[in-house]
């Protein structure tokens, strides 16, 4: 067997004749003319890194297109129907009280709604009124000013505290808010919804869509007994205090009316809601997110892996 020969058989499969002259084989060297050995592994290793990369970026694409495709759609629903519940929406909190509130002798009401239908909407102005809004002393304008005495502070955030106070029958309770605007102007009287102002804050815009919360009367049943406070960011709202504050809400979908009238207010002096005191409960993040994250770590586990 001629030394040529012999040394090829030598060969493993961890090497691969290119066009040379020096062949390396576990370590031992032998002249085959005109060839010359290199290492498979190394190419074989670059071939997986490349196909596990683009694997990667086609996942992370994949992820990617289905989060736009369903953050249009995505709405959230809150359920506050049990005592001492809460969530967030779109930056402002939503929650229950734990026991009985009573708001009578203690609050200053600047909306009344009462449809005749299913659903309700309205918003407070001293001019004319629209929709479902109730005349009367319990409907009027709302300057920034007055809302001063209703900050209070979460986790460094300061709120205005709203306070809402629902009447439904007892055989059902349901109530369904889809609906939950500010706007600001420097007028009392504005009408013709939606231009009643600059919009300062609506519960549909922002990562949580569209939106609602559902709340049960049964759990505060009575007028005059608070059915839910609404925290909403200062920052929202600027610093002229001038400015006219308009709440525009309406009720209905999916869990319609069938009583009395809803009715917003504030607190005379202070809040309810007690400083550094977040409401109980916690929003979960919406199903979307999870299905992205848990995605995505699953991409980076992966090509770990295959790295390793």
């Amino acid at each position: 067997m001629s030394k040529s020969e012999l040394t090829i058989r030598e060969l493993t499969l961890n090497s691969v004749i290119t066009k040379g002259g020096m062949i390396s084989a576990k370590g031992s060297s032998a002249i085959v003319e005109g060839f010359q050995s290199q290492p498979l592994t190394p190419t074989i290793s670059r071939r997986k890194e490349e196909y596990v990369r683009k694997l990667f970026l086609c996942g992370m694409a994949l992820i990617m297109a289905f989060a736009l495709t369903v953050s249009g759609a995505w709405a959230l629903s809150l359920d506050l129907t049990t005592v001492a519940s809460s969530g967030t929406i779109n930056g402002a909190i939503f929650s229950t009280p734990a026991t009985i509130v009573s708001g009578t002798g203690l609050i200053d009401s600047f909306l009344r709604i009462q449809g005749s239908g299913t659903t309700e909407s309205g918003y407070n102005t001293d001019g004319t009124r629209e929709f479902d809004t109730k005349g009367g002393p319990f409907t009027h304008s709302l300057q920034l000013g007055a809302l001063q005495t209703n900050i209070v502070e979460l986790g460094g955030i300061d709120y205005y505290e709203i306070v809402l106070d629902v009447n439904e029958r007892t055989t059902s309770g349901l109530i369904t808010m889809h609906d939950f605007e500010f706007y600001l102007d420097s007028s009392a009287n504005n009408t013709g919804y939606p231009a009643i102002g600059t919009l300062v804050y609506d519960f549909d815009v922002g990562p949580d869509g569209d939106s609602s919360v559902t709340l049960d009367y049964n759990n505060f049943p009575g007028s005059g007994r608070l059915d839910m406070f609404a925290l909403v960011p200062t920052s929202y709202f600027g610093s002229d205090l001038t400015q006219y504050v308009y709440l525009y809400s309406s009720f209905g979908e999916p869990d319609g009316i069938d009583d009395g009238f809803e009715e917003w207010a504030r607190k005379d002096e202070g809040t309810f809601t007690p400083p550094n005191t977040p409401p109980n409960g916690e929003v979960p993040e919406p199903a979307t997110m999870i299905l992205i994250g848990t995605g995505l770590l699953g991409l980076v586990g992966f090509r770990r892996k295959f790295r390793n």
